[in-house]
């Protein structure tokens, strides 16, 4: 049998950014590639293009957790 996935997806992506990067909010454009696939066929790769938005802080900066109830420990 064939694993099916539907719903949500949560990629956890290590992000850095440059020392001299500009703080606040900064956006992001994003490459979703991906393919779906039966036992008989694959369907045609998609690519779907996203923008993640993120809140840069200085260094010294506590930074705060966002979305406690998406990005629980497990």
């Amino acid at each position: 049998p064939l694993n099916v996935y539907q719903g949500t997806l949560i990629l956890r992506l290590p992000i850095t950014t440059l020392a001299n990067a500009p703080l606040g909010e900064q956006h992001i454009p994003l490459k979703l590639r991906y393919q779906a696939c039966s036992t008989e066929l694959c369907l045609p790769p998609v690519t779907v293009t996203l923008d993640a938005t993120l809140n840069v802080v200085a260094s010294a900066s506590a930074a705060r957790s966002a979305h406690a109830d998406i990005f629980r420990k497990q």
